[in-house]
């Protein structure tokens, strides 16, 4: 099985089929990848609510480490109504029938803490998610421009995946008082904005003020989670995802200790009951804003090749200065600091 085959193949699929808002996958991705031939023409966005039969493809159901061989999957509109073995399954009349011999199908990925780039790269950066897979993106820092590329996308003018967008952040610098925070919350919500993002820095008072209108309004707010608002109060509060596991460790009080096993028990039992999501983040250890891992060997990664050799080589200066600038111990005990750097192999 190609890699690459499977996940351009299970882009289409999911992009036909996802449960909210979704459209079938434009043609243009498909005809820049050269991977189906004429299937461009067979797949719009306008064709979505019709019925379309994937047909003798080997599906990757990602239930279990499995592959289910020589299947018909049937897609109507926005769901997925029947799939099996393609012996058994009855193609409806009038389906596009679309041959997936020699091809895997599979779920499509989502990119659930993304910062969408602007200018010349708009476009290659959403080229790419949909070319690996990836059939929905959640913008987590939102600028003015990102409503007209959420229209792009959901127009199909663009190859792009479902995009979700947050407005531009609720922190210290944008919110002054309660009163700001509640009209800022108006504001994204009139504006048409999926989500507010909440950054470090907003007072208890501010924060519940921006909690309690995006309740009344109808509308999501994650993130970060302030010092002065803590874990706790920010999941009673009704916030939705909790990025980074920001505020965890805080809570748990496990910078320089063990993790407390009964608390964090008592932890998970508080998320789980309130429906709140955890947004892990942790390829945030190697590159980003703590950024341990290997800069110089992360900057020769073959997929480097698709971004400007002008911010690779900035991106990576950047996190080898802060990796020399953070001390801290390897697992053997190895102190690295300002004048050592401790590189981690890739996993």
């Amino acid at each position: 099985m190609k890699t690459r085959t499977a996940v351009i193949f299970g882009a289409v699929v999911v992009a036909a089929s996802m449960t909210t808002g979704a459209r079938a996958n434009r043609s243009g991705a498909l005809a820049g990848l050269g991977v189906f031939g004429n299937l461009a023409n067979l797949i719009t966005p306008r064709q979505s609510t019709g019925t379309i039969a994937f047909t003798n493809v080997n599906v990757i159901p990602m239930d279990a480490d499995r592959v289910l061989r020589s299947q018909t999957v049937i897609v109507q509109g926005d769901r997925i109504k029947d799939m099996g073995p393609t012996s058994r399954i009855r193609v409806p009349s009038g389906a596009t029938r679309i041959d997936g011999s020699g091809k895997y199908l599979m779920p499509g990925l989502a990119e659930m803490h993304g910062h969408m780039p602007g200018g010349d790269l708009e476009e290659t950066v959403m080229f790419l998610y949909v070319a690996n897979g990836v059939t929905t993106v959640r913008g987590m820092l939102g600028q003015d421009f990102h409503l007209e590329l959420r229209r792009k996308a959901q127009a199909g003018e663009i190859i792009a995946p479902t995009l979700y967008m947050a407005g531009p952040s609720f922190n210290g610098n944008s919110v002054s008082s309660p009163e700001q925070a509640a009209e800022m919350v108006r504001r994204q919500k009139a504006e048409g904005w999926d989500l507010l993002k909440i950054h470090p820095g907003l007072t208890v008072a501010e924060y519940d003020a921006m909690a309690s209108t995006a309740a009344e309004v109808g509308i999501r707010f994650g993130g970060h989670v302030p010092a002065d608002v803590g874990l706790r109060h920010a999941i009673e509060m009704g916030q939705e995802t909790f990025d980074h596991l920001d505020g965890f460790i805080e809570y748990l009080d496990a910078f320089d200790r063990p993790i407390d096993e009964e608390k964090l028990d008592e932890l998970v039992a508080l998320v789980k009951g309130t429906g709140a999501w955890v947004v892990p983040t942790m390829v945030l250890w190697d590159v980003g804003i703590i950024g341990r891992g290997d800069a110089r060997a992360m900057e020769n990664y073959s997929e480097m090749r698709y971004w400007p050799a002008r911010g690779v080589a900035g991106w990576s200066e950047r996190q080898a200065t802060r990796a020399r600038a953070r001390p801290h111990k390897t697992p053997s005990g190895r102190t690295c600091g300002p004048t050592t750097v401790c590189a981690s192999s890739r996993r």
